[in-house]
C-alpha cells in the first residue's frame, strides 16, 4: 500500500499485507497473521520455535505446498488444516 505525504511531498510505501501462494497475511502487532485465523483458532494456537524439531516435523508433514509460508521472515501465525501455528524466532 502506498500513500502520499503532502507535507513532505513524497510517496510512502507501507507493507501491512502480503500474499503468498493462496494465502493472505496481515501485519498485526509485528506478527504476520493468516487472514483465515478465527478467534477460536487463535485461542488454541500451537506455539513453535522457528527451526526447532516441531517446526521441521510440521514442515515435513505438510510438504512443499506449505514451504513458502515457513520461509516468511519474522513472527508468523499460520493456519494449516484448521490448526493455528505461531512461529517465533525467539
Amino acid at each position: 500500500m502506498t500513500y502520499r505525504d503532502i507535507a513532505e511531498d513524497r510517496e510512502i510505501r507501507v507493507k501491512t499485507v502480503q500474499q503468498i501462494g493462496g494465502k493472505t497475511f496481515f501485519l498485526r502487532d509485528g506478527c504476520w497473521v493468516d487472514s483465515v485465523l478465527t478467534e477460536a483458532q487463535e485461542k488454541k494456537v500451537q506455539r513453535i520455535r522457528r527451526f526447532g524439531q516441531e517446526y521441521f516435523d510440521l514442515l515435513r508433514r505438510h510438504g512443499q505446498s506449505a514451504g513458502k509460508y515457513f520461509a516468511m521472515e519474522g513472527d508468523v501465525t499460520l493456519v494449516l488444516d484448521g490448526q493455528a501455528y505461531a512461529f517465533s524466532s525467539n
